[in-house]
């Protein structure tokens, strides 16, 4: 009984971040820091630097200055709105391939897609951190008290 709920659980916690890893959710941390949009984002950065018509390397240069990847498309004239469309188009690509490919199911796809525009939108608008995260900035706050 017990495996069979410690089962549950971790398979339940996997399918819950490989949702959000698909629907283009980040999370934050080192990957968030260094300019790039988290966990997930691999393909897509690329992909916005393409849209965007910049190198990835100006396009990390940019995160790194503290803009969100929605400040960079607007500096270069693209509206959010046409970049999170696009880039949302894109991740519908790569769930289609996934489940052509049998990587995941049919229900799973479904599952990220419902939620993927508002979480494509919402890390498209995050700013990164600053180099140092907020660790470095607490031990800092607390060393000037």
């Amino acid at each position: 009984m017990r495996k069979g709920i410690v089962a549950v659980l971790v398979l339940g916690l996997l399918v819950a971040l490989s949702v959000s890893a698909f629907a283009g959710e980040g999370f934050y941390g080192r990957n968030a820091q260094e300019g790039s949009m988290g966990l997930g984002q691999g393909v897509t950065r690329p992909y916005i630097a393409e849209v965007l018509d910049m190198d990835e390397e100006a396009l990390r240069d940019a995160r790194r200055e503290g803009k969100s990847m929605i400040g960079v498309a607007e500096s270069r004239d693209v509206s959010a709105d046409e970049l999170v469309d696009s880039v949302v188009d894109f991740r519908r690509e790569q769930m289609a391939l996934m489940v052509e490919e049998g990587r995941v199911t049919a229900e799973h796809a479904e599952q990220c897609e419902e939620i993927m525009e508002t979480r494509i939108r919402e890390n498209l608008e995050r700013v990164p951190e600053p180099r140092g995260g907020r660790m470095e900035q607490r031990q800092m706050m607390q060393g000037n008290r």
